[in-house]
């Protein structure tokens, strides 16, 4: 089987918790009709691999409609901090997640950086693959130019 490298990014000092993504979801395509998404499953799959702060998961639980699909919500800036150098990766050791800073595809100006923390084995599982336990910029006989999640 080959090898399937993501990379993904954000970094903070308190612990960081996996999102409610099912409840979420359930609320952003059904109460909130976002169609973006596609089907619970889908948004699930994309939102099960971010890393939060507590504070923003219990918020996100809590959020209105308006304050989960506004980009500029209070929400979004809590669990998606700007930050200042779109596409930088950095493995964050010992946590098995990657922080990364990509351009806000939610911003209606395309001009805001969000950074973002994602777990690699669940990156990986959305793949049907398994995290390599590698975080970095190679693996095996693979390389990267910028520091991903491994998965084989």
């Amino acid at each position: 089987m080959g090898v399937l490298a993501f990379a993904c990014s954000s970094s903070s000092s308190a612990p960081l918790v996996a999102i409610d993504a099912a409840t979420l979801c359930d609320k952003l395509v059904n109460q909130c009709n976002d169609t973006k998404l596609g089907t619970v499953d889908q948004c699930v799959s994309s939102f099960k691999v971010f890393r939060v702060t507590s504070q923003c998961a219990n918020d996100l639980k809590s959020a209105s409609c308006d304050d989960l699909e506004a980009p500029t919500s209070k929400v979004q800036g809590e669990c998606f901090p700007s930050c200042s150098t779109p596409h930088t990766y950095a493995c964050n050791v010992g946590t098995g997640t990657i922080t990364e800073c990509d351009p806000d595809s939610n911003a209606p100006d395309g001009g805001r950086n969000i950074q973002a923390t994602l777990d690699c084995a669940a990156v990986c599982d959305t793949e049907g693959l398994k995290y390599s336990g590698t975080c970095g910029t190679t693996f095996q006989e693979q390389t990267s130019d910028h520091s991903v999640c491994w998965c084989n």
